[in-house]
């Protein structure tokens, strides 16, 4: 996560903020797969002190996570926000408009 405020992200192309968020995505990933990892080790325990341990690592999933699903969502809201008034953008100049005059028109084959 190379980005820490929503000021930074403002600043970024919508590509490095795709990339941003992929890498945000494959942060999470490898927290579930800690988890995982870890919580397949923990069930060899007896019982009382695997759900001492599973507490345990259910907190420190919860910690490790949470920066990076807020980080998620405000990535995701500026991406959205982009798009939104890109799209907004498009329509009110008219570029819309002419997009669509230029489109491939579809062939009929007889």
């Amino acid at each position: 996560m190379q980005v820490q405020n929503e000021a930074q992200l403002l600043i970024l192309e919508t590509s490095d903020l795709e990339k941003e968020l992929q890498d945000t995505l494959g942060a999470l990933k490898e927290i579930e797969r800690w988890y995982d990892w870890e919580h397949t080790l923990i069930q060899s325990h007896p019982t009382l002190v695997r759900q001492r341990m599973e507490a345990d690592l259910e907190e420190r999933r919860r910690q490790n996570r949470e920066p990076y699903v807020q980080h998620l969502a405000q990535v995701y809201q500026v991406l959205n926000s982009r798009r939104m008034f890109e799209g907004s953008n498009l329509l009110s100049t008219g570029v819309q408009a002419n997009l669509s005059r230029h489109r491939e028109r579809p062939r009929h084959y007889h």
